[in-house]
């Protein structure tokens, strides 16, 4: 990764292993490198999530209720959307 983004080894190291913060700048020379597949990653776990949280609530599957689970993924109080 680090031939890939430009960083040395050892900072990408430090940033990986919590040593130092991640700052915006190597986000998106990661998002760069890896491109379309942390995207479809991200689609991926939400879509697993959200399916887990069905099941788990036992809810069907309806618009409300899925808009419920977006927004409380998201970090909104779903009764107030």
């Amino acid at each position: 990764m680090a031939k890939r983004t430009g960083y040395s080894r050892n900072y990408i190291g430090n940033v990986e292993t919590g040593v130092r913060a991640v700052t915006p700048d190597v986000i998106r020379e990661y998002e760069s490198v890896l491109g379309e597949d942390l995207k479809r990653r991200q689609r991926r776990t939400d879509q697993t999530v959200t399916e887990a949280l069905i099941s788990a609530l036992r809810l069907e599957p309806s618009r409300e209720n899925l808009r419920a689970i977006g927004a409380t993924l998201a970090g909104v109080n779903p009764l107030k959307i």
